[in-house]
């Protein structure tokens, strides 16, 4: 189950407005850090602009940090590097206010002969993490590598992975490096505030992969901010709001002949009311 918090903003010529006031006095706002901040699993910035997404990702994680890992997958080759947390803190606020008015990470394998073979891309640091960009040709391949890179992925939970594959999709998998793993990295991941990761990639349309994120089996809240210079909606969403507003059209050409009867009979009594008063009144007095 996840709880999504989605937040769609046009750039460009977008305005945000958080009200007018005429008046002698001053508008005191106050940020909470801890809904948009501390409280998400995961927080992500989409930057969608003619083909390219920019994928702002930051996760929270209380755990010890030798055991975490992280696989997202994505539909073009992407291009990691460190992000800021300071774009969720000025977005947090700027949209608050608007409402208020050893376990060494070590990757092994490489790139292999065989089409069904996990092909490692690239292996870098970025920030305080040890990322690599992976391809592969089956699941049960793609599970076995990240076994025996300390990523624990059920068993069960494969056919995930088999959609995205199918899809040719890419996985950047990411770890904790050991070198990194100090009190000031565990508590930042604790809090949500470890400096995010930055995945750039190509796509014909604006993705966020949320469904890796139910194989944990648990509740997670997503704080997720859309920004892209044309209005972007979930083809889900869109088929409902379709669907609804095809039914309430059928439903107001059904009601059509109802509606011109109820109409000429107001009509009518309308007319009678008034023939009614004319003929109340009594005849002038001739002079």
């Amino acid at each position: 189950m996840h709880k999504i918090s989605l937040l769609a903003l046009m750039l460009g010529g977008m305005k945000l407005l958080h009200g007018v006031c005429h008046a002698d006095g001053v508008f005191v706002f106050t940020w909470n850090k801890q809904i948009d901040i501390n409280e998400p699993t995961q927080k992500a910035i989409i930057l969608y602009d003619q083909g390219r997404e920019d994928l702002v990702l930051q996760v929270k994680y209380e755990g010890p940090a030798k055991e975490f890992g992280w696989l997202v997958p994505v539909p073009g080759l992407p291009e990691v590097k460190k992000g800021s947390m300071d774009c969720f803190y000025e977005l947090s606020a700027l949209t608050q206010k608007a409402l208020a008015l050893e376990n060494r990470f070590t990757m092994r394998g490489g790139r292999g002969n065989e089409d069904d073979a996990v092909h490692v891309i690239e292996i870098k640091t970025v920030g305080a993490y040890e990322v690599a960009i992976l391809s592969a040709g089956k699941s049960g391949k793609l599970t076995q590598w990240l076994d025996a890179n300390g990523f624990k992925f059920p068993k069960e939970k494969q056919e995930v992975l088999d959609d995205y594959i199918k899809k040719n999709w890419y996985f950047v998998a990411a770890k904790i490096n050991p070198k990194q793993d100090g009190f000031s990295t565990h508590q930042q991941l604790a809090s949500g505030e470890l400096a995010p990761l930055v995945i750039s990639f190509d796509s014909g349309k604006g993705v966020y992969p949320l469904t890796i994120s139910s194989v944990n089996g648990k509740p997670s809240e997503i704080s997720l901010y859309v920004l892209s210079r044309d209005p972007l909606m979930s083809r889900t969403i869109f088929d409902k709001r379709y669907a609804s507003y095809a039914r309430a059209q059928e439903e107001w050409v059904k009601q059509a002949p109802e509606r011109v009867k109820q109409r000429q009979d107001a009509m009518a009594r309308q007319y009678q009311t008034w023939d009614d008063r004319i003929r109340s009144k009594p005849e002038c007095e001739k002079l």
